[in-house]
């Protein structure tokens, strides 16, 4: 068919191939390089709001951890360790005695208020040797012993051990994971010491 094309058309068609191609070629690098620059943008975006995520993050257990000190050197939560520590040896482990019962009605309301301002989910006093003596929602792990074989494998347990080797002052972390006195359900744990006046450790908070 071109055979039959004037020379005059065959020259036009020519010309007009040689300003297509590079025309093509110039919108192709052009649709590469504005998808590049959107991808670019995509992970800038996403990097920023990463960064804004790990900062918020960061914020959010600084507080923890400074609430969690300032509840630590409070004389009154010092005071309620040795209350519970005594009405459950006084009980011998009972739970559910008078004394534990009227030393949880003393103390309740205040732990509960504890939580609410903190935004914690609970709140454990734990005595030097690992007891847990106190919880404000009183689960399955009141009256277990952190090292114990019902808790060894929790965060709990895992908070307690890095403190084995931290300095007194320490604030251990555990990151999320399911915790069976709970349902299963995941919770993260921050644990540090309570220390006397001479500061040997009286308990664990």
């Amino acid at each position: 068919m071109l055979s039959r094309l004037k020379i005059k058309t065959k020259l036009l068609l020519v010309f007009l191939l040689i300003g297509l191609v590079p025309l093509g070629m110039v919108t192709y690098l052009s649709l590469h390089k504005a998808a590049a620059a959107l991808e670019a943008e995509v992970w800038d975006k996403f990097a920023a709001i990463q960064k804004v995520k790990k900062h918020h993050i960061e914020s959010h257990f600084d507080r923890i951890r400074a609430e969690l000190r300032i509840t630590r050197d409070d004389p009154y939560i010092q005071n309620a360790l040795w209350m519970f520590k005594g009405a459950v040896e006084a009980s011998f482990g009972d739970l559910d005695s008078e004394e534990f019962r009227k030393q949880a009605a003393t103390y309740d309301p205040r732990m509960e208020a504890i939580l609410s301002d903190n935004g914690w989910r609970d709140l454990f006093l734990i005595t030097a040797d690992g007891d847990i003596v106190y919880t404000v929602n009183k689960l399955a792990d009141l009256g277990q012993a952190v090292s114990g074989e019902t808790l060894q494998g929790s965060g709990l347990a895992s908070a307690w051990r890095k403190l084995a080797d931290a300095p007194v002052d320490a604030i251990a972390i555990a990151d999320f994971e399911p915790y069976s006195p709970a349902d299963g359900e995941p919770a993260a744990f921050l644990l540090t010491r309570m220390t006397s006046r001479n500061r040997s450790v009286v308990g664990f908070l």
